[in-house]
């Protein structure tokens, strides 16, 4: 009878039921966070090195100094080979269709393509997206693969993407070479 009335260790068996559920909740908020931050760099990491390439007088020649800024602002995200940074100048004369006149890659080696062309395509526009006669935007995309920490999550491997646009502030940009 006493077996019963015993309460030694009682706590044990609580503690054994709960556990597992407490563990993937920190998991799962550690996991959470980390899907978080990356979105959030990936959108700085666009809106930045877009914002400066549309400040130089000269984009082509100053890409890749600035593209070592992502790395920065990508940390503690690997930019290696799950990520790339693309970057375009679209233009649109009067009465021609707007086309891309150049574009770069870096600050990775990941696989991606431009959503929007290559160098002599007329860009895809997102819905209600205009760009005007004679006028001159710089589009800078970034994509990076997103993999959970410890290879299952509540977040799959996935592609994430962002991308932002800017008119050059310095100068008209029309004098880049095609393909460069």
């Amino acid at each position: 009878m006493n077996f019963f009335k015993n309460k030694e260790g009682s706590i044990l068996v609580e503690a054994a039921l709960f556990m597992p559920i407490l563990i993937a909740l920190i998991l799962l908020s550690i996991e959470t966070s980390r899907f978080i931050l990356v979105n959030q760099k990936i959108a700085r990491a666009s809106a930045t090195v877009n914002d400066l390439l549309a400040r130089v007088a000269d984009p082509d020649a100053q890409f890749s100094d600035i593209l070592e800024i992502s790395s920065a602002i990508m940390a503690p995200f690997d930019v290696g080979s799950n990520s790339l940074i693309v970057a375009s100048l679209v233009q649109k004369e009067t009465g021609v269709a707007s086309h891309i006149v150049w574009q770069d890659t870096g600050a990775g080696t990941g696989g991606f393509t431009s959503q929007f062309g290559t160098v002599g395509d007329t860009p895809t526009f997102p819905d209600g997206f205009e760009i005007q006669d004679n006028e001159v935007i710089l589009i800078t995309e970034v994509f990076y693969r997103y993999e959970p920490l410890l290879g299952f999550s509540f977040w799959d491997e996935q592609d994430l993407y962002q991308s932002a646009f800017h008119k050059p502030r310095l100068q008209n940009i029309t004098t880049l070479n095609n393909g460069s």
